[in-house]
């Protein structure tokens, strides 16, 4: 018999973008083993309904948190996401999602960035706010090509 293994998934932030984030989760159908937390105890103690695929973990205190995880989410705030990065850093993370704002700093900013480099991370900014957003509407508005390939290459943050 072939079993698969449960993916470890570690969400931490469940205001409105977690929430969402729990919707996708939920509707994977493969064995997850879920972690979550917020720093808000309501949130955190909320009663969830989730499907049989789904072990949910509630963790409370970050700094006893010692998982390997598949998946590390933050879809918290900016303030502090450089000591969630650097207590998650000590489990071993294999891929990152950063929601939001990154840091309310460069140089906390730039700090992220040195301790994830090597990792597979993803930083989800709002498209809003995105020079390169801007200049594709402004310029592709009229046209509008049923095939765009875009990539990009970054560093460190200045």
């Amino acid at each position: 018999m072939n079993k698969t293994k449960s993916k470890n998934i570690f969400l931490i932030g469940l205001g409105n973008l977690g929430s969402n984030y729990l919707k996708a989760i939920f509707s994977f159908s493969f064995k997850i083993n879920l972690f979550i937390h917020d720093k808000n105890t309501k949130l955190l103690d909320q009663k969830l309904i989730y499907p049989k695929n789904v072990k949910l973990f509630k963790v409370k205190n970050l700094n006893k948190f010692n998982k390997n995880i598949d998946l590390a989410i933050l879809a918290t705030t900016a303030k502090k996401r450089l000591d969630l990065v650097k207590i998650l850093k000590k489990s071993k993370v294999q891929t990152w999602i950063l929601e939001k704002l990154i840091e309310q700093s460069v140089s906390s900013t730039n700090e992220i960035y040195e301790n994830l480099k090597l990792d597979s991370c993803w930083v989800n900014i709002p498209r809003r706010a995105m020079s390169e957003y801007k200049y594709m509407r402004r310029n592709f508005q009229i046209y509008k090509p049923n095939y765009l390939k875009l990539s990009m290459n970054g560093d460190r943050i200045v």
